[in-house]
């Protein structure tokens, strides 16, 4: 999902960035978090000396809400729309 559709409060790139580089990638190539962690008391990312920590009810609340925004405009665009054939192109390489 693109970068503009979550919560401008934070520092997209630096978000964004930790997302892909921690998360997604250490759990989808290492079955781990590369550094830092999950805390569900903690506020919504928070940079430690061992690495980010984010809470994962926040961070649900932000994707659903980036989501949702993401949809809208997919249907006001249509199909035919640049957004449109991108989410066709990726949804038929994943799913196809």
């Amino acid at each position: 999902m693109d970068r503009d559709y979550f919560r401008k409060s934070y520092k997209r790139e630096l978000y964004v960035d930790i997302l892909r580089d921690y998360f997604r990638n250490g759990l989808s190539h290492g079955f781990t978090v590369k550094d830092g962690g999950v805390e569900t008391e903690g506020s919504y990312l928070e940079i430690k000396s061992y690495g980010p920590e984010i809470n994962p009810v926040n961070l649900f609340i932000d994707f659903k809400q980036a989501f949702d925004k993401y949809i809208s405009d997919l249907r006001k665009e249509g199909k035919n729309s640049q957004i449109g054939n991108d989410f066709k192109k990726v949804f038929e390489e994943i799913y196809l």
